[in-house]
Protein backbone atom coordinates (compact mmCIF):
# COMPACT_ATOMS: atom_id res chain seq x y z
CA UNK A 1 0.00 0.00 0.00
CA UNK A 2 1.26 3.45 -0.89
CA UNK A 3 2.17 5.44 2.21
CA UNK A 4 0.39 8.77 2.58
CA UNK A 5 1.87 10.09 5.82
CA UNK A 6 -1.26 9.52 7.92
CA UNK A 7 -0.52 5.94 8.98
CA UNK A 8 0.46 7.15 12.45
CA UNK A 9 -2.56 8.68 14.20
CA UNK A 10 -0.64 11.18 16.31
CA UNK A 11 2.97 11.80 15.35
CA UNK A 12 3.58 14.21 18.23
CA UNK A 13 2.51 11.68 20.86
CA UNK A 14 4.59 8.97 19.18
CA UNK A 15 7.67 11.20 19.34
CA UNK A 16 7.04 12.23 22.93
CA UNK A 17 6.80 8.54 23.86
CA UNK A 18 10.07 7.83 22.04
CA UNK A 19 8.32 5.42 19.69
CA UNK A 20 10.20 3.93 16.72
CA UNK A 21 7.08 4.02 14.55
CA UNK A 22 7.85 7.43 13.06
CA UNK A 23 11.46 6.55 12.27
CA UNK A 24 10.36 3.30 10.61
CA UNK A 25 7.82 5.16 8.54
CA UNK A 26 10.37 7.78 7.43
CA UNK A 27 12.76 5.08 6.21
CA UNK A 28 10.30 4.07 3.51
CA UNK A 29 8.80 7.44 2.66
CA UNK A 30 11.03 9.93 0.77
CA UNK A 31 8.63 12.77 1.56
CA UNK A 32 9.28 12.44 5.28
CA UNK A 33 12.29 12.56 7.57
CA UNK A 34 13.31 12.49 11.22
CA UNK A 35 16.52 13.86 12.71
CA UNK A 36 19.07 11.75 14.57
CA UNK A 37 17.82 12.42 18.10
CA UNK A 38 14.16 11.93 17.08
CA UNK A 39 13.20 15.42 18.19
CA UNK A 40 12.21 16.84 14.80
CA UNK A 41 10.09 15.47 11.95
CA UNK A 42 9.01 16.87 8.60
CA UNK A 43 6.42 15.24 6.32
CA UNK A 44 4.81 16.32 3.06
CA UNK A 45 1.44 14.61 2.71
CA UNK A 46 -2.04 15.15 1.31
CA UNK A 47 -4.47 16.95 3.64
CA UNK A 48 -8.21 17.33 3.54
CA UNK A 49 -9.26 20.72 2.23
CA UNK A 50 -12.08 22.83 0.87
CA UNK A 51 -12.12 25.66 -1.66
CA UNK A 52 -13.58 29.09 -0.90
CA UNK A 53 -13.65 30.91 -4.21
CA UNK A 54 -10.05 30.66 -5.43
CA UNK A 55 -8.63 30.23 -1.91
CA UNK A 56 -7.48 26.99 -0.31
CA UNK A 57 -8.60 26.08 3.21
CA UNK A 58 -6.29 23.24 4.23
CA UNK A 59 -7.55 21.16 7.13
CA UNK A 60 -5.47 19.38 9.74
CA UNK A 61 -6.87 15.98 8.77
CA UNK A 62 -6.22 13.18 6.33
CA UNK A 63 -8.04 13.40 2.98
CA UNK A 64 -11.14 11.40 2.25
CA UNK A 65 -10.25 9.08 -0.64
CA UNK A 66 -7.49 9.95 -3.10
CA UNK A 67 -8.19 13.67 -3.28
CA UNK A 68 -6.38 16.16 -1.07
CA UNK A 69 -4.10 19.20 -1.03
CA UNK A 70 -0.37 18.90 -0.43
CA UNK A 71 0.72 20.18 2.95
CA UNK A 72 3.88 20.22 5.05
CA UNK A 73 3.88 19.11 8.71
CA UNK A 74 6.89 20.08 10.85
CA UNK A 75 7.15 18.94 14.48
CA UNK A 76 9.90 20.11 16.82
CA UNK A 77 10.00 18.70 20.37
CA UNK A 78 12.66 21.25 21.36
CA UNK A 79 10.08 24.02 21.23
CA UNK A 80 8.44 24.78 24.56
CA UNK A 81 5.03 25.53 23.07
CA UNK A 82 3.37 25.20 19.65
CA UNK A 83 5.43 22.20 18.60
CA UNK A 84 3.47 21.52 15.41
CA UNK A 85 3.34 23.69 12.31
CA UNK A 86 1.20 22.63 9.36
CA UNK A 87 1.18 24.69 6.16
CA UNK A 88 -0.19 24.16 2.65
CA UNK A 89 2.41 23.79 -0.10
CA UNK A 90 1.99 24.55 -3.83
CA UNK A 91 0.28 21.89 -5.91
CA UNK A 92 2.36 22.76 -8.98
CA UNK A 93 5.68 21.50 -7.51
CA UNK A 94 6.74 17.89 -8.06
CA UNK A 95 8.11 16.91 -4.65
CA UNK A 96 10.95 14.37 -4.55
CA UNK A 97 12.51 14.23 -1.06
CA UNK A 98 12.37 15.90 2.36
CA UNK A 99 15.38 15.98 4.69
CA UNK A 100 16.37 17.75 7.92
CA UNK A 101 19.83 19.24 8.31
CA UNK A 102 20.45 20.84 11.69
CA UNK A 103 17.18 22.78 12.24
CA UNK A 104 16.48 23.35 8.54
CA UNK A 105 13.98 21.48 6.38
CA UNK A 106 15.21 20.77 2.83
CA UNK A 107 12.53 20.08 0.23
CA UNK A 108 13.73 18.87 -3.16
CA UNK A 109 11.49 19.26 -6.19
CA UNK A 110 12.16 18.58 -9.85
CA UNK A 111 13.06 22.22 -10.34
CA UNK A 112 14.85 23.34 -7.17
CA UNK A 113 15.66 22.79 -3.51
CA UNK A 114 13.61 24.76 -1.00
CA UNK A 115 15.12 25.34 2.44
CA UNK A 116 13.14 26.62 5.42
CA UNK A 117 12.67 26.14 9.17
CA UNK A 118 9.97 26.12 11.84
CA UNK A 119 10.33 29.79 12.78
CA UNK A 120 10.16 30.99 9.20
CA UNK A 121 7.05 28.93 8.50
CA UNK A 122 5.52 30.22 11.73
CA UNK A 123 5.96 33.81 10.55
CA UNK A 124 4.83 33.25 6.97
CA UNK A 125 1.80 31.09 7.78
CA UNK A 126 -0.04 32.34 10.88
CA UNK A 127 -3.05 30.38 9.56
CA UNK A 128 -3.46 27.38 7.24
CA UNK A 129 -6.46 28.66 5.33
CA UNK A 130 -7.42 31.21 2.68
CA UNK A 131 -4.36 31.00 0.43
CA UNK A 132 -4.55 30.99 -3.34
CA UNK A 133 -2.21 28.73 -5.29
CA UNK A 134 -0.36 31.74 -6.71
CA UNK A 135 0.20 33.12 -3.19
CA UNK A 136 1.52 29.75 -2.02
CA UNK A 137 3.92 29.59 -4.97
CA UNK A 138 5.18 33.12 -4.28
CA UNK A 139 5.74 32.37 -0.59
CA UNK A 140 7.68 29.16 -1.24
CA UNK A 141 9.77 30.77 -3.98
CA UNK A 142 10.76 33.46 -1.47
CA UNK A 143 11.89 31.12 1.34
CA UNK A 144 15.24 32.20 2.79
CA UNK A 145 15.62 29.75 5.70
CA UNK A 146 15.50 32.84 7.91
CA UNK A 147 16.16 31.68 11.47
CA UNK A 148 15.66 35.04 13.15
CA UNK A 149 13.37 34.63 16.14
CA UNK A 150 10.23 36.70 16.39
CA UNK A 151 10.93 40.10 17.86
CA UNK A 152 10.58 39.94 21.62
CA UNK A 153 8.10 42.50 22.86
CA UNK A 154 8.34 43.80 26.40
CA UNK A 155 4.85 43.45 27.81
CA UNK A 156 3.56 45.35 30.78
CA UNK A 157 2.03 43.17 33.45
CA UNK A 158 -1.60 43.67 34.42
CA UNK A 159 -2.09 45.78 37.53
CA UNK A 160 -4.55 43.28 39.00
CA UNK A 161 -4.78 39.50 39.17
CA UNK A 162 -8.56 39.55 38.80
CA UNK A 163 -11.18 41.81 37.23
CA UNK A 164 -14.88 41.91 37.98
CA UNK A 165 -17.20 42.08 34.97
CA UNK A 166 -20.85 42.67 35.84
CA UNK A 167 -22.24 40.53 33.01
CA UNK A 168 -19.90 37.58 33.61
CA UNK A 169 -18.27 37.54 37.01
CA UNK A 170 -14.61 37.55 38.04
CA UNK A 171 -11.98 36.84 35.41
CA UNK A 172 -8.65 35.63 36.80
CA UNK A 173 -5.10 35.99 35.52
CA UNK A 174 -3.18 32.82 34.67
CA UNK A 175 0.27 31.93 36.01
CA UNK A 176 2.04 33.27 32.90
CA UNK A 177 0.24 36.61 33.39
CA UNK A 178 -0.67 36.82 29.70
CA UNK A 179 -4.32 35.80 29.80
CA UNK A 180 -7.45 36.13 31.92
CA UNK A 181 -10.05 33.37 31.87
CA UNK A 182 -13.31 32.34 33.49
CA UNK A 183 -16.09 29.79 33.13
CA UNK A 184 -19.30 31.67 32.39
CA UNK A 185 -22.88 30.87 31.43
CA UNK A 186 -23.78 31.20 27.76
CA UNK A 187 -27.42 30.37 27.13
CA UNK A 188 -27.50 28.50 30.46
CA UNK A 189 -24.46 26.38 29.56
CA UNK A 190 -20.99 26.79 31.06
CA UNK A 191 -18.34 27.77 28.53
CA UNK A 192 -14.73 28.89 28.85
CA UNK A 193 -13.87 32.53 28.16
CA UNK A 194 -10.31 33.63 27.40
CA UNK A 195 -9.06 37.22 27.41
CA UNK A 196 -5.47 37.77 26.18
CA UNK A 197 -3.51 40.61 27.77
CA UNK A 198 -2.22 43.26 25.35
CA UNK A 199 1.26 44.85 25.45
CA UNK A 200 0.06 47.48 27.92
CA UNK A 201 -1.24 44.90 30.36
CA UNK A 202 -4.86 45.61 29.44
CA UNK A 203 -7.81 43.47 28.37
CA UNK A 204 -10.11 46.38 27.54
CA UNK A 205 -10.85 45.35 23.95
CA UNK A 206 -11.76 41.81 24.93
CA UNK A 207 -13.99 42.96 27.77
CA UNK A 208 -15.89 45.44 25.59
CA UNK A 209 -16.35 42.79 22.90
CA UNK A 210 -17.67 40.15 25.28
CA UNK A 211 -20.08 42.64 26.88
CA UNK A 212 -21.59 43.31 23.47
CA UNK A 213 -21.83 39.60 22.69
CA UNK A 214 -23.42 38.92 26.09
CA UNK A 215 -26.23 41.39 25.42
CA UNK A 216 -27.43 39.33 22.47
CA UNK A 217 -26.30 35.78 23.24
CA UNK A 218 -29.06 33.97 21.37
CA UNK A 219 -28.60 36.16 18.29
CA UNK A 220 -24.83 35.63 18.09
CA UNK A 221 -25.14 31.92 18.89
CA UNK A 222 -27.62 31.45 16.06
CA UNK A 223 -25.59 33.62 13.68
CA UNK A 224 -22.38 31.69 14.37
CA UNK A 225 -24.00 28.28 13.90
CA UNK A 226 -25.80 29.29 10.69
CA UNK A 227 -22.63 30.87 9.34
CA UNK A 228 -20.70 27.65 10.04
CA UNK A 229 -23.41 25.59 8.36
CA UNK A 230 -23.33 27.87 5.33
CA UNK A 231 -19.58 27.43 5.00
CA UNK A 232 -19.20 23.76 5.92
CA UNK A 233 -22.47 21.87 5.25
CA UNK A 234 -21.63 20.98 1.64
CA UNK A 235 -18.20 19.74 2.73
CA UNK A 236 -19.84 17.59 5.41
CA UNK A 237 -22.26 15.99 2.95
CA UNK A 238 -19.72 15.55 0.16
CA UNK A 239 -16.72 14.30 2.12
CA UNK A 240 -17.14 13.81 5.86
CA UNK A 241 -19.71 11.04 6.15
CA UNK A 242 -19.76 7.37 7.13
CA UNK A 243 -20.89 4.72 4.65
CA UNK A 244 -24.27 4.34 6.35
CA UNK A 245 -24.77 8.06 7.00
CA UNK A 246 -27.35 10.12 5.11
CA UNK A 247 -27.02 13.73 4.03
CA UNK A 248 -28.02 16.25 6.68
CA UNK A 249 -29.68 19.65 6.33
CA UNK A 250 -28.87 23.03 7.88
CA UNK A 251 -31.07 22.48 10.93
CA UNK A 252 -29.52 19.09 11.69
CA UNK A 253 -26.02 20.57 11.28
CA UNK A 254 -26.81 23.43 13.67
CA UNK A 255 -28.42 21.19 16.28
CA UNK A 256 -25.26 19.12 16.60
CA UNK A 257 -23.05 22.12 17.38
CA UNK A 258 -22.43 23.02 21.04
CA UNK A 259 -20.42 26.06 22.11
CA UNK A 260 -17.42 25.10 24.26
CA UNK A 261 -15.33 28.27 24.39
CA UNK A 262 -15.20 31.91 23.37
CA UNK A 263 -11.76 33.38 22.78
CA UNK A 264 -11.22 37.14 22.58
CA UNK A 265 -8.24 38.77 20.88
CA UNK A 266 -6.23 41.84 21.81
CA UNK A 267 -7.71 43.66 18.80
CA UNK A 268 -11.32 43.00 19.75
CA UNK A 269 -11.91 40.03 17.46
CA UNK A 270 -13.53 36.85 18.73
CA UNK A 271 -13.50 33.13 18.04
CA UNK A 272 -16.39 30.79 18.82
CA UNK A 273 -15.17 27.22 19.43
CA UNK A 274 -17.88 24.57 19.00
CA UNK A 275 -17.93 20.88 19.74
CA UNK A 276 -18.82 19.47 16.32
CA UNK A 277 -21.21 16.77 17.56
CA UNK A 278 -19.18 14.30 15.45
CA UNK A 279 -20.01 16.18 12.23
CA UNK A 280 -16.30 16.10 11.37
CA UNK A 281 -15.38 13.09 13.49
CA UNK A 282 -14.44 15.04 16.60
CA UNK A 283 -12.78 18.14 15.17
CA UNK A 284 -13.71 21.50 16.67
CA UNK A 285 -15.63 24.02 14.55
CA UNK A 286 -14.20 27.53 14.82
CA UNK A 287 -16.11 30.66 13.78
CA UNK A 288 -14.25 33.97 13.61
CA UNK A 289 -15.46 37.55 13.57
CA UNK A 290 -15.65 40.97 15.20
CA UNK A 291 -18.44 43.26 16.31
CA UNK A 292 -18.11 45.74 13.44
CA UNK A 293 -17.76 43.32 10.50
CA UNK A 294 -19.72 40.42 11.89
CA UNK A 295 -18.64 36.85 11.13
CA UNK A 296 -15.68 36.49 8.78
CA UNK A 297 -14.68 32.82 8.54
CA UNK A 298 -15.48 29.29 9.72
CA UNK A 299 -13.17 26.28 9.69
CA UNK A 300 -12.74 23.03 11.57
CA UNK A 301 -9.61 21.49 13.02
CA UNK A 302 -7.94 20.37 16.20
Amino acid sequence: MKKTGWEIDNILIALENNSNDVAEFCKDNPLSCINSDKSMVAIIRKHNYCIDGDAVNMLSAKPYGDDGHWGLTVIDLNRKNDRIREVPVPENFNYKTVTIIDQSVHIKTDEKELITNFNELDRLFPFIHNYTESELTDVFNSLKNDVVEKEKIVRKLPKEDSIEIKEIGTIKLNEDKDQFSVNALWLCKSIELEFPVDNNGEVTQGIETVKELWKHQSVWDDKAKRYAAGKLLDLKNEVWFDDDEKEINTTQFINRMQLEALILSEEGCFEFVFDDGDLFWGHYIQVFGNINEGLTDAIFGG
